[in-house]
């Protein structure tokens, strides 16, 4: 009881504070940009990227996602917004269990580009131990702002950030507080994402790409393999079925021996010094009957000739396709190729059993 007669005091409140005052503009608070973080595209239009409903001014949360559980903590669409019919209210109240609200919402963007989200927010009294934050995920990359639940009037604040291999956004607003006592309340208004500048690189070859890399072509080609092992032990072959349900996968069958070793190679055109790379790729060990083996008994291994950084070695798993995405440094500009390498081997007369590893959807991007 004491919980909504909290709450609807804030409501109260809400009509004397959620109004149109003097808009102040603070710096950017974090800029995390890079000169690494490129990627060429060259069918997205940046300018035409847009926050849908970012002044919630439809009355409504979509296409925005909230996620709050009452009593604890409330989200609303209220009434005034800043220099607006509405705005957003974020409200955590005294409570024993953490709970925090949050907003989210996905928006498509262009890649090899630097964004600045921009948003006004205003908070009618101090909470200690709370915050509202805002902040933008680009894959495993999160630019943000957030600031102490202190009065604050109107204001506007920005971040920077600059986008990466993906071409989704997530959006989010969350009230997180510290300890067990709190009652925050914050609103937001006028969400907006602003493409400010293209990333993408000069005087570099632009070209790096992986070539039927989903092997929907029916063919191999240019997909080269280097076999380091008698053709007994070896079958390389295309297969019906791939990575979400795609056409084909590639297919690696090695025969029972006591060594295998075979390297596939695709050629990905010119690295250009000190950019960052992404690459992505599906695999599934289908067949691997040993109960138990050393933990390096077989290996799959993904390298770029002249790019440092994460080349990852997976183990056999079981639980089906595996998708996987890791990133490199060049340490050189000019040619390379790409090395998948699949190896068994006991280290004895013992005989390995038949091991099946299937291999699809390989992407290559630049930026990291």
């Amino acid at each position: 009881m004491l919980c909504l007669v909290v709450f609807l005091l804030l409501l109260s409140l809400h009509s004397l504070l959620c109004t149109s005052q003097p808009l102040s503009v603070s710096p950017v608070v974090q800029d995390i940009t890079s000169s690494n973080s490129i990627v060429n595209t060259s069918l997205c239009t940046a300018a035409t990227v847009s926050v849908p409903n970012g002044g919630f001014d439809t009355g409504f949360f979509a296409p925005w996602t909230p996620q709050a559980v009452a009593p604890y903590t409330f989200l609303s669409i209220v009434s005034p917004g800043y220099n607006s019919t509405y705005c957003l209210q974020v409200t955590e109240l005294n409570t024993q269990k953490a709970h925090v609200p949050v907003l989210k919402q996905r928006v498509p963007i262009c890649p090899a580009t630097l964004y600045r989200l921009s948003f006004s927010y205003q908070i009618p009294y101090s909470a200690p131990g709370c915050s509202i934050s805002v902040f933008a995920r680009d894959g495993g990359n999160v630019a943000g702002f957030s600031a102490n639940i202190t009065p604050t009037p109107w204001t506007l604040a920005s971040f920077n950030f600059s986008a990466h291999i993906t071409t989704d956004l997530t959006l989010i607003i969350e009230l997180p507080c510290e300890g067990t006592v709190r009652n925050a309340t914050a609103f937001i208004d006028s969400v907006a994402l602003t493409a400010v500048a293209s990333l993408e690189p000069t005087g570099c070859p632009k070209k790096v790409q992986l070539l039927n890399g989903g092997f929907d072509s029916g063919a191999l080609a240019p997909w080269a393999v280097e076999a380091f092992a008698t053709t007994d032990n070896l079958a390389v072959s295309l297969v019906e079925g791939g990575y979400n349900a795609s056409a084909y996968a590639l297919q690696v069958a090695l025969q029972p021996s006591n060594y295998s070793n075979v390297q596939i190679d695709h050629p990905v055109g010119s690295l250009c010094l000190a950019y960052n790379y992404t690459f992505a790729m599906a695999y599934q060990f289908v067949n691997y009957t040993r109960e138990t083996f050393p933990v390096d008994e077989c290996l799959l291994a993904v390298v770029v000739e002249g790019c440092f950084g994460n080349s990852p070695i997976y183990r056999p798993e079981t639980g089906g396709w595996r998708h996987v995405r890791w990133t490199c440094e060049a340490r050189k500009s000019g040619e390379t190729y790409l090395a998948v390498t699949a190896r068994c081997g006991t280290g004895s007369a013992e005989l390995l059993p038949v091991v099946t590893l299937l291999l699809d959807a390989f992407e290559m991007r630049l930026g990291g």
